[in-house]
């Protein structure tokens, strides 16, 4: 399908987009992403590491909208838009998963698990609600009614005067989260791992079968490895902002990783299985990105 864009890179570009070349004429690879708490690890150097394409941020939102509309060829998007997206390319090397206990994804209850009805979710937590699921009905035997927050579930929320039983908590809403004031927390990625024995696969770059990335499949992959040499600046700017003195080192050297290999195909494999059995993809399929076979000398172009 042909490039859609609202506006053409080549000319007063919007912000958040840098790189040269004009969409089809240039035939640049198109890049997008989100960064967030969780991200910064695989997207914090991406500006100096990536070279050879046209880089565009925006929100979770937004990428799914370019993605959509086939404004981007290369994306990094949740695990779960992965899946729902279908018949897309991972691009190896570079992902975001957590294995074990993580204060990732939780479940915060104030009534007991028998007990729950209705969940509240945050208003990105579409990996953590996924999760929630697959596990709830085999491990606790309840079906819960989800609900999309209009808004983050920071610890600042009315969590005592909401009228829902419990709440679905991401990321950073998560690891901030005052755990005294729940009956019940149940941590979705530990119950994955004891299950699963995996790692839970958070973010992957994804592409559309066909493209040729042209070597940009390598500079992500050189990202991820260029931002963690800024870690400390990474962890001075989120303590700051989120408003803690210390701790978020430990959470980015020893529960976010960024490697993607064997192990993290394998997991999201798994969990393209779980979604399948459970109804929330239908036969969701995919592949790792291979560059494809050069005509004449040249790779496919983008299209």
């Amino acid at each position: 399908m042909a490039f859609r864009s609202r506006k053409d890179d080549s000319t007063d570009a919007p912000s958040g987009t840098r790189g040269g070349g004009s969409g089809r004429a240039g035939h640049r690879v198109r890049l997008g992403y989100f960064e967030d708490f969780t991200t910064k690890t695989l997207t914090y150097a991406i500006d100096k590491s990536v070279k050879m394409a046209t880089v565009r941020r925006g929100s979770v939102d937004d990428v799914r909208e370019w993605f959509q509309l086939e404004e981007i060829d290369v994306a990094l998007l949740p695990a779960w838009d992965f899946m729902k997206v279908g018949r897309l390319s991972m691009v190896p090397g570079s992902c975001l998963s957590v294995v074990g206990p993580s204060n990732m994804f939780l479940l915060c209850s104030k009534v007991l698990p028998t007990e729950i009805r209705g969940v509240l979710a945050d208003h990105e937590s579409y990996g953590g609600r996924s999760l929630a699921e697959i596990l709830l009905p085999s491990q606790t035997g309840i079906h819960p009614e989800f609900t999309r927050s209009s808004e983050p579930l920071t610890p600042e929320f009315d969590f005592e005067g909401s009228e829902y039983d419990a709440f679905l908590l991401t990321a950073e809403n998560a690891l901030l989260a005052d755990k005294s004031r729940f009956t019940w927390v149940y941590d979705l990625g530990g119950a994955w791992h004891s299950t699963t024995n995996a790692p839970f696969v958070m973010h992957v770059w994804g592409c559309r079968r066909g493209i040729d990335l042209r070597g940009v499949e390598k500079e992500i992959v050189d990202a991820a490895r260029a931002s963690m040499t800024f870690l400390a600046e990474v962890v001075g700017k989120e303590q700051e902002r989120l408003g803690i003195a210390s701790g978020l080192d430990l959470v980015y050297q020893k529960l976010l990783k960024t490697d993607c290999g064997p192990t993290e195909i394998a997991a999201l494999r798994r969990y393209a299985q779980e979604l399948a059995k459970v109804r929330l993809c239908r036969n969701p399929q995919f592949q790792t990105y291979r560059p494809p076979a050069a005509v004449g000398g040249a790779g496919f172009a983008v299209r």
